[in-house]
């Protein structure tokens, strides 16, 4: 789903869900989780 969502654009999708995984880090890290 992720991917047809970019139109099995790899390279984009993998770069939204990087994007999304350092905002996660940084989200947790300000809770000091």
């Amino acid at each position: 789903a992720q991917i047809n969502r970019f139109g099995g654009n790899i390279s984009r999708t993998a770069e939204f869900v990087g994007m999304e995984r350092s905002a996660l880090h940084r989200k947790l890290k300000s809770l000091g989780v």
